[in-house]
């Protein structure tokens, strides 16, 4: 008797080739294109999109602005020379320029901030979307567990696809696929996207951890979801580092509650469920201060306020207490408009 025993990485690699291509079944497409950064993410979505459409059914495009960096080009050309998929280039910096200049007097006496980064963002969004809408093509987003979770990406920019491929993994977790795979198929990802420290290159020197902590750390957080002395010890800490885990904790809500702030909510009730319950939250676009109501009664609302433009839905919110609340209960709540 034979058995074969397989490793976590597989597993998943095999669940998520065989997810994608019942997807495009289903859906009737037949071709991919992903947005080449020479990172980790999207070289992984990439190897799983080629696994599981074949590799002339996938496109790659890279889209470099002036601070996207030689090595990172380089990158996302061997991946797709490994490969075998489509490659372009398609250079932004011009659209970014243009843009920038029809801000101009938005943003006079404004300092460049995160604003500038995303506007790197979408265009590189709409880039795709246009090929898709040409083409017929699906786009495939590359947002991993941890940046979705942490609102760490951009709405209408690198969020933008038909499906999101590795949302279900955390940053640790694309790391041990991305080695598995070149353990199993050398050289298949390039060695400079496993090695190089992560970074979105929207501005110059830029690296995720200027503004996280560090991934190894972060990911135990939301795996143990929120539970401090779990993750200090899947971390391997102890002592005084437990309150280095909890500052951490607390950063990570803060965050949150930014996100809720001035973006979507959706992301951050990720976070919610993973800082203050054992139970998961459906996804639901709820009452924009139904939704603050409950924010502050898990002890997460800050003094901002969500934007009442927001598009919002009824849904179910589970509270850390387990008290269940029916948030259509709250469609009366006056959000500023006529139309509630």
């Amino acid at each position: 008797l034979e058995v074969n025993f397989q490793l976590a990485e597989e597993k998943t690699y095999n669940a998520l080739c065989l997810g994608v291509k019942d997807y495009f079944f289903k859906t009737g497409h037949k071709e991919a294109v992903i947005g080449l950064s020479g990172g980790i993410d999207s070289a992984l979505v990439a190897a799983i999109a080629a696994e599981a459409l074949g590799y002339d059914k996938v496109h790659g495009v890279s889209l470099p602005s002036k601070y996207s960096s030689d090595h990172s080009l380089k990158d996302a050309e061997d991946l797709a020379d490994t490969l075998g998929i489509g490659y372009q280039i398609i250079p932004i910096q011009k659209c970014v320029d243009e843009m920038e200049q029809t801000l101009k007097s938005c943003f006079l006496g404004q300092s460049p901030n995160v604003a500038e980064e995303n506007i790197q963002a979408r265009i590189r969004g709409d880039i795709l979307m246009a090929l898709s809408n040409k083409f017929g093509w699906m786009v495939l987003s590359t947002g991993n567990k941890t940046e979705l979770a942490l609102g760490y990406c951009t709405l209408y920019g690198d969020m933008s696809g038909g499906l999101s491929v590795i949302s279900d993994l955390s940053k640790t977790d694309v790391y041990a696929m991305a080695n598995w795979i070149n353990s199993k198929y050398p050289g298949r990802i390039p060695k400079g996207s496993i090695d190089k420290p992560p970074s979105a290159e929207l501005r110059p020197n830029q690296f995720d951890n200027d503004t996280l902590p560090d991934y190894g750390i972060l990911d135990k957080i939301i795996e143990t979801k929120g539970d401090l002395s779990k993750a200090s010890e899947l971390a391997g800490y102890s002592g005084n580092h437990y309150q280095v885990i909890q500052s951490l904790k607390q950063e990570l809500v803060d965050l949150a509650s930014d996100v809720l702030a001035k973006e979507a909510p959706s992301a951050a009730f990720k976070l919610v469920d993973v800082l203050t319950t054992n139970k998961p939250i459906p996804q639901a676009n709820v009452k924009v201060q139904a939704a603050q109501t409950i924010l502050d009664r898990v002890g997460l609302g800050k003094k901002e306020r969500l934007d009442v433009n927001h598009n919002v839905q009824g849904g179910i919110f589970i509270l850390p207490e387990k008290e269940t609340i029916d948030i259509t209960d709250y469609s009366t709540v006056s959000t500023g408009e006529q139309n509630g």
